[in-house]
């Protein structure tokens, strides 16, 4: 008579080397489908921090010389989850290519109506939005001019501190520019943004940028509007990450190797005996097809 194996009863042992094993899968699938975090650029010496409007300043009934410009985006985490309270600051130039800096020697001829700097903290869906003016480029040395740039500053408790700045699509200064080649060229996507004129945008879109600012009316048909979404990376999660990326690298037979000495270990501490379990390389042929 024909005999069949018997059903294979599975101890403690095999389900601890089972979940080395899930384990070990997920981490490798989470580096897999992680984004690119958005690329760091030098933070500059003009920083402060105001509200997210940088086209009124208290005091004044003047508005700044330039054109009129909103930036809006989310910010999320490598996972695209978005990111609450996030602060997101901004600082830039006037229409005159000048900060409001002691550093920069042309402050007689600044702006007064500007004011330079920006905060927007994120809503729920991580979403932040400024209204500003395009910056204007300017001269660094004789053989250097920066391109038009505004500087990101983005902060969370719980993440890495991200500075970055935004450049302006089809800008022929960016690929002249040190700062911005120093970014990977596929990377540089990410902090390259196309303004569109606000009459051919969406209108809940429009109502939704309007309404940060109180204009109920929407916002000017010749402003132009550019989404900058930003990526940052999570603290508590940098450990993990490391570990993942090292179990990826690992055999199925090195991680259980891993597992059956964990486990080796416990069933010494316990008072139940040891149970041995062969690796991929000591199993039998018959026992493979077993």
């Amino acid at each position: 008579m024909k005999e069949f194996p018997t059903k294979k009863k599975y101890t403690r042992r095999d389900a601890l080397v089972g979940s080395f094993l899930v384990v070990g899968s997920a981490a490798a699938n989470e580096v897999e489908n992680s984004k690119s975090i958005t690329p760091t650029q030098i933070e500059g010496p003009f920083y402060p921090d105001m509200d997210n409007n940088l086209t009124k300043v208290m005091g004044s009934k003047k508005k700044p010389i330039g054109k009129t410009i909103y930036v809006h985006g989310k910010v999320s985490d490598k996972q695209g989850k978005p990111v609450e309270r996030a602060v997101v600051e901004i600082w830039q130039t006037d229409n005159k290519g000048i900060y409001n800096h002691a550093g920069d020697p042309r402050q007689a001829d600044r702006d007064i109506n500007f004011q330079f700097f920006g905060r927007s903290v994120t809503d729920k869906n991580g979403r932040y939005v400024f209204k500003t003016i395009k910056p204007a480029a300017y001269g660094v040395r004789d053989d250097w001019q920066r391109p038009p740039h505004i500087h990101f500053k983005v902060y969370r408790r719980g993440f890495e501190d991200l500075t970055t700045q935004l450049y302006f699509s089809g800008d022929p200064l960016n690929i002249k520019d040190g700062i911005y080649n120093n970014i990977p060229e596929k990377n540089r996507k990410n902090v390259t943004v196309d303004f569109n004129l606000a009459i051919g945008l969406d209108s809940k879109l429009v109502k939704y940028i309007g309404d940060q600012f109180g204009q109920k009316k929407g916002i000017e048909n010749s402003s132009t509007v550019g989404l900058f979404d930003i990526v940052i990376n999570t603290v508590v999660k940098i450990m993990y990450s490391i570990f993942s990326r090292f179990l990826k690298g690992l055999g199925k037979a090195l991680i259980l190797a891993i597992a059956s000495q964990t486990v080796h270990a416990l069933d010494q501490s316990s008072s139940l005996p040891p149970v041995n379990i062969k690796l991929p390389s000591e199993l039998t042929a018959d026992e493979i097809i077993e």
